[in-house]
């Protein structure tokens, strides 16, 4: 009887695992093709590996498909390897957490403030990020970044976001400069140093630390992503204007039918512009008040997508026209070139079948120490005292009930997750050769399969991912009426409120329109994204700032004040402006009424006036502009913020 009751269980256990398994293989079903990138997977419990699989293709040109042992590169991912090497060197007594980084870069800009290494480690460093300041400095991210490019440019730098431990702010520079500290003091290079004393010790003969763009890896996997296929669209465009001409058909009832356009659909796609009060996009305008009456443009193409014009009437100064907009919806996948030869914040090339020894190592110890560990693992606080969810190299949270260490990554089309959950010595690794992946995601609903018995039930928990109890109420439309404005998540980043038809609408900087769900007077789910927004009155039951819950995080945007853009004299702002910081120059031009932004190696942008002397670039690392004047109001130079730069001064020179 005992015997038989052995063998029950273990094909109780077998019939289990085997269900696990089968429901991971389904959540990446989209993924297991052999026309697209894809995906590999590794889960590890109490010290193995139970499931690693890969899914889709490695490279679309050879089609070699993706497996366990396929080498991604996992991005940020990457900085828990270079805290933990920080922290084996000053287990032997090497260096200090404390130390000022000057003690080993001493070329590192005097900012009259002590930066530790355990600022860098923890994104409180105040430093500006690598990534912001080469982009506004005109580089791409396809270019060939090496560290040598980032020392020299963080080398002039002037001015630091904020003091050195007062905010969290996450700083890719600071892990280029704890590589470059590990590298100086062990007369090694980062790569020759993490394969000496972690690589090879935990085996992970499939990891390497890329600091050679040239190099060539065996078994490398390349990233993509996914771009609209507009010949359709454009084939159906031309198709509707043939039958406009030929036929006869009408183009309102065509724009009724077919056009995307929310706002003018209904009406048959009408507009009217005004040639000295810009609206719509340049592409947009240029096309219009180039037509005739009655004419019908080619199909041309917009950031919202591609659209034919028709003008109906011209007044002068003045036109009537109707408009077609369709939205490619089917994808081709293009390459997206990564070409990095800087560690430290990035560049680890490995498999989920190596991590799985580096997660098994927060348990085992094969390398390092407990001290270490625990260092690793603590939650790292303000100068105030506060926590904010960062450790060193990781992130410190609570995923239903459980506590999680994590991190993920991204970079080109990359995308990468490991999470760890030490209180059942269980991790996820997921990685994607996609730039449209959710690693994260993915990740936590394989956690979901495993740690079914575990995790708290949905209705248990509160968070506004899984709040099933939250139901659509009825708002009053004056009150609806009352939230419309902007709001300033961060310099230069604003979130739109509008009202529509008894309804509330979000759009942020550079993103699509969202709708908004109510669940009281004040608060509001974000259709489509995990998001919360409140909205909040001051003492005269004025709204005065919204709240936004997001990815465990809450940051205040108050309104901005609304303001007239017609009192702006767009010509005032022209001019050639420098950058010693950046070693840049930037043009302002007005063309058509808007003033464009010009640099010798970027293409045009746009800045929009916010509020005077105040401008919104139309480009994510030109967030926030604002020209400064001196003592006779004339404008002598402006300060660009992006989110993790804040106030780099350029000055007029013309």
């Amino acid at each position: 009887m005992k015997k038989i009751i052995t063998i029950f269980l273990s094909i109780t256990l077998i019939s289990s695992t085997s269900d696990k398994k089968e429901k991971v293989d389904q959540l990446f079903k989209d993924w297991n093709s052999n026309n697209t990138p894809g995906a590999a997977v590794a889960i590890v419990k109490d010290g193995k590996i139970l499931y690693s699989k890969g899914y889709g293709i490695a490279n679309l040109e050879y089609d070699i498909s993706i497996t366990p042992n396929s080498i991604f590169h996992i991005a940020s991912v990457s900085k828990q390897f270079t805290v933990f090497s920080i922290l084996l060197l000053e287990s032997q007594g090497k260096l200090s957490l404390d130390d000022d980084i000057r003690k080993y870069i001493p070329e590192m800009p005097d900012f009259e403030k002590k930066i530790t290494l355990k600022h860098l480690a923890s994104h409180t460093s105040g430093l500006r990020d690598q990534w912001n300041l080469l982009s506004m400095g005109g580089w791409r991210m396809d270019d060939v970044i090496t560290k040598e490019h980032i020392l020299k440019l963080v080398g002039k730098q002037k001015e630091l976001n904020f003091n050195p431990g007062d905010e969290y702010l996450y700083c890719n520079t600071g892990f280029t400069l704890l590589a470059e500290v590990v590298a100086r003091i062990s007369n090694m290079s980062f790569a020759e140093f993490t394969k000496a004393n972690i690589f090879k010790p935990l085996k992970m003969n499939n990891t390497l630390f890329y600091d050679d763009h040239q190099k060539i890896v065996k078994n490398r996997v390349y990233s993509y992503y996914s771009s609209p296929d507009n010949q359709e669209v454009i084939k159906t465009l031309k198709d509707i204007k043939n039958d406009i001409i030929i036929n006869g058909s009408s183009f309102a009832e065509n724009a009724v039918l077919y056009s995307q356009d929310p706002e003018s659909s209904e009406n048959g796609g009408k507009y009217t512009l005004y040639k000295n009060k810009p609206r719509m996009v340049k592409e947009f305008r240029d096309v219009a008040f180039s037509l005739l009456e009655s004419e019908i443009s080619e199909p041309f193409e917009t950031r919202y997508g591609w659209h034919i014009i028709k003008v109906d009437k011209i007044r002068g100064q003045e036109l009537d026209i109707r408009h077609i907009l369709l939205i490619p919806d089917s994808k081709i996948f293009k390459k997206s070139v990564l070409n990095y030869a800087n560690v430290g914040a990035t560049s680890l090339f490995t498999s989920v079948n190596d991590l799985s020894l580096w997660a098994m190592n927060f348990s085992k110890m094969n390398i390092g120490n407990s001290s270490i560990i625990n260092k690793m693992n603590k939650p790292a606080l303000l100068n105030d005292g506060e926590e904010f969810g960062g450790a060193l190299g990781q992130f410190i949270g609570n995923y239903k009930g459980l506590k999680e260490i994590q991190h993920g990554g991204a970079d080109a089309g990359y995308r990468s997750f490991l999470t760890r959950f030490p209180d059942q010595d269980f991790a996820v690794i997921v990685f994607s050769n996609s730039a449209e992946f959710d690693a994260g995601g993915l990740a936590h609903k394989i956690v979901d399969i495993y740690l079914e018995d575990k995790i708290e039930s949905e209705e248990n928990i509160k968070d506004i991912k899984n709040n099933s109890s939250s139901k659509s109420t009825i708002v009053d439309k004056n009150i609806l009426k009352s939230y419309e404005g902007s709001f300033e998540l961060q310099p230069g980043f604003i979130i739109k409120i509008s009202y529509k038809e008894n309804k509330l609408f979000a759009q942020a900087t550079g993103q699509q329109m969202v709708s908004l769900m109510p669940t009281s007077d004040t608060e509001f789910i974000v259709k489509g994204v995990e998001a919360k927004i409140v909205f909040i009155a001051d003492k005269d039951n004025i709204i005065n700032k919204l709240k936004l819950y997001q990815g465990g995080q809450i940051n205040d945007a108050p309104r901005v004040k609304e303001f007239d853009l017609s009192s702006v004299n767009i010509e005032e702002f022209s001019g050639e402006f420098y950058s010693d910081e950046l070693s840049t120059t930037y043009s302002l031009k007005v063309e058509d009424g808007y003033l464009i932004s010009k640099h010798v190696r970027l293409s045009d942008f746009r800045l929009s006036p916010l509020s005077k002397d105040v401008f919104q670039g139309s480009v994510w690392f030109f967030g926030q502009v604002e020209f400064v004047r001196n003592k006779m109001k004339t404008i002598t130079g402006f300060k660009v913020s992006n989110g993790r730069v804040r106030n780099l001064h350029f000055k007029k020179i013309n």
